[in-house]
């Protein structure tokens, strides 16, 4: 279901800034002046929201009071700059709304509000707040905050530091495709005499408004598939023709040229400890994999010089002479300086291994690749798959986290599995992935999410893990038509789709991201953040399920 939006731009005027030889900023702490929800009847609003996690150093905040508001169930989807503007939100039964805001979600000039056309309202107002007037009360047992209006509110003089009239229909966005297609096109990085130029940046942080991991190039697999697929409906096939065309280049330029590891790639750069440059730079199989099967495979059909399927071969053939274990299983990876292998515990992610080799084998029928993936599946399910159907995030010596049920974990793993049945069709490989769907419908939340640990509630909604988990879901009914299959993708698709970031924000716009317990951002256990792969997953997901239901995403 397509979700329109209704956007206001709000302009703060020059006399909110304070300019004392640093840059201008928005001077929140002058105007400690408290807000009424002007309730006579309910002077005491109280109610109870979901949260993660309340910045402790926020000594401000902004109230953002929606006049004339109808559908406040609406106002979960609204969005400040990108960044929703729940989880805390109070309401009058006379049609005012209010949400609470950090400033932190605020720029220094224009800002953006987006909310969808259900919630009604006529007139916008922005009004700061001191944190000391609003009482806080962490409920530990219930994992959520309580949030009551103190006593003594009162409209400051004057007038909100930022007003707008919504016109009806003002402000409408791209289509949900559209704008993920522009934001996979602006995530490219275009940085010249950078060694990723080309590729495309794998994240990026709603909260610090960067970009991050832009060295994770094994992302860029799944996003030049995504792109490729859009070329004959989006408006701009001429700027996806030219990326992907850049891209090409740049991914057969990464690609190790000697030595033993050669037709390998180095995928990512992680922070570790363990290292006396604090830097371990991948050389990783599966991630390579990915890169072959996704980007390469797809470049090879749009510029079929032989190149990329070349470098999809070399992939193979590096992963099997110098990447496999003897259980079947691939190595973890090794640092590219060292060239050190760890060879004591494997993630989850290995699984989507096979992806490269079912095309190489529908693309050449060389028996070498189905040999190949029979080892490899199997082993697979025996290192990780529980008892309860799901999958563990890591197999071996990892003493950290071992059994965590990793959620994207489970998309991998059916990726593995959907992609070895094509290769090697045995139905067992279908039942498994099939029960494990069966838990995931068990645990998708109401409203279509997963959390990024799947039995954590605390780690929050995982952005990534929802879109790849319906595209596989489509792809097994596919295979094994059974519409409730169709029916927790279709799920998964709308919470992204209500998730999207506005077309109309700089950067972001396009992108679907949250607020998890995320791991893999420098310096952060905790972020907001869009990743790149995952826009791509919600383009081909949506594809694919119109392609087989007629559902209209679009």
């Amino acid at each position: 279901m397509q979700t329109a939006r209704i956007s206001a731009h709000l302009v703060l005027p020059d006399h909110q800034r304070v300019v004392k030889g640093q840059q201008p900023k928005l001077a929140f702490g002058i105007m400690k002046k408290l807000v009424k929800q002007c309730l006579e009847e309910r002077p005491r609003s109280t109610v109870f929201v979901p949260i993660l996690y309340f910045p402790p150093t926020m000594t401000d905040a902004i109230i953002i009071h929606l006049q004339g508001a109808k559908n406040i169930a609406a106002l979960k989807d609204c969005h400040v700059n990108g960044v929703p503007c729940t989880p805390f939100g109070f309401h009058a039964a006379d049609g005012n709304a209010f949400l609470l805001c950090s400033p932190s979600h605020f720029l220094q000039h224009e800002n953006v509000i987006a909310f969808p056309p259900g919630v009604g309202a006529k007139n916008i107002f922005l009004y700061p707040c001191h944190s000391r007037q609003l009482l806080l009360y962490h409920q530990h047992h219930l994992r959520n905050f309580r949030l009551e209006v103190a006593p003594g509110f009162a409209l400051p003089s004057g007038k909100p530091i930022a007003a707008i009239t919504m016109a009806p229909g003002e402000g409408q966005q791209a289509s949900p495709a559209e704008s993920a297609v522009e934001y996979l096109l602006r995530s490219q990085i275009n940085l010249p005499g950078s060694r990723y130029h080309g590729t495309y940046h794998c994240a990026f942080d709603l909260d610090a408004q960067a970009y991050r991991l832009t060295s994770w190039i094994w992302t860029s697999g799944v996003v030049i598939k995504a792109l490729a697929g859009e070329r004959g409906f989006s408006r701009h096939a001429a700027r996806i023709e030219s990326s992907l065309k850049a891209t090409r280049d740049a991914l057969l330029g990464l690609q190790i040229a000697k030595g033993e590891n050669s037709g390998g790639y180095e995928v990512r750069w992680d922070v570790t400890r363990t290292e006396p440059t604090g830097i371990f730079r991948w050389i990783a199989p599966n991630d390579a994999a990915m890169l072959g099967s996704q980007g390469l495979m797809t470049l090879h059909s749009l510029f079929p010089d032989g190149q990329c399927l070349d470098g999809a071969r070399e992939i193979a053939q590096w992963i099997m002479r110098r990447c496999t274990r003897p259980d079947g299983l691939v190595y973890v990876g090794c640092d590219s300086r060292t060239n050190r292998w760890n060879s004591d515990w494997l993630y989850v992610d290995c699984a989507f291994t096979t992806t490269l080799f079912r095309d190489l084998y529908n693309q050449s029928h060389d028996f070498a690749y189905a040999h190949w993936t029979r080892a490899f599946i199997d082993a697979f399910v025996r290192a990780f798959i529980r008892p309860d159907g799901l999958f563990s995030a890591f197999s071996g010596n990892m003493r950290v986290r071992k059994g965590h049920v990793f959620t994207r974990g489970q998309a991998w793993a059916l990726d593995g599995l959907l992609s070895a049945y094509e290769v090697v069709p045995d139905g067992e490989l279908l039942q498994i992935a099939e029960a494990t769907l069966r838990r995931l419908q068990e645990t998708q939340n109401p409203d279509g999410s997963w959390y990024y640990s799947l039995l954590s509630p605390e780690s929050g909604k995982d952005a990534k893990a929802i879109p790849i988990i319906a595209y596989h879901a489509i792809r097994l009914y596919e295979l094994r038509p059974q519409e409730w299959l169709l029916e927790l993708a279709g799920k998964a698709l709308d919470w992204c789709t209500r998730q999207q970031v506005p077309s109309h924000v700089p950067f972001a716009g396009g992108g679907i991201g949250s607020y998890t317990s995320e791991g893999a951002i420098t310096g952060k256990t905790s972020a907001s953040i869009i990743f790149s792969y995952s826009v791509a997953y919600y383009l081909l997901a949506t594809r694919r399920l119109e392609t087989v239901a007629g559902t209209g995403h679009r």
